[in-house]
């Protein structure tokens, strides 16, 4: 009898692990981002990105005084194509067309920021 409980206890454990939410990696909240007669423009900290993979800093070198960058570049193990972004900067757009992205990198090289 010790056996059946000990399976019933053992397989109750694992549904309950098994039911429990999925850990997700932490991101940083962002505001609603949606274009006003077409453009949006917006801070790269305040997007919603993968804290696990960026820090932030403050200096005034930078845009708006903030800004987020790698904490390690991993060029050898590519991501699932379901893999949640890094970074993520979806939109609403107000109008339909065509929009172009514009980034401001400072780099560690001179000359080329």
């Amino acid at each position: 009898m010790k056996k059946f409980f000990r399976a019933v206890s053992a397989a109750l454990v694992v549904s309950m692990l098994v039911s429990l939410p999925a850990v997700t990696t932490p991101v940083r909240a962002a505001a609603d981002m949606r274009t006003v007669n077409g453009v949006l423009d917006i801070e790269a900290e305040n997007a919603i990105y993968n804290a696990d993979r960026f820090w932030v800093k403050s200096d005034a070198m930078f845009s708006g005084n903030e800004a987020i960058g790698p904490l390690a570049e991993d060029k050898t193990s590519p991501l699932p194509n379901d893999a949640p972004p890094d970074v993520d900067l979806s939109f609403i757009a107000d109008q339909a067309g065509t929009y172009n992205v514009w980034v401001r990198c400072t780099s560690s090289l001179p000359d080329t920021s």
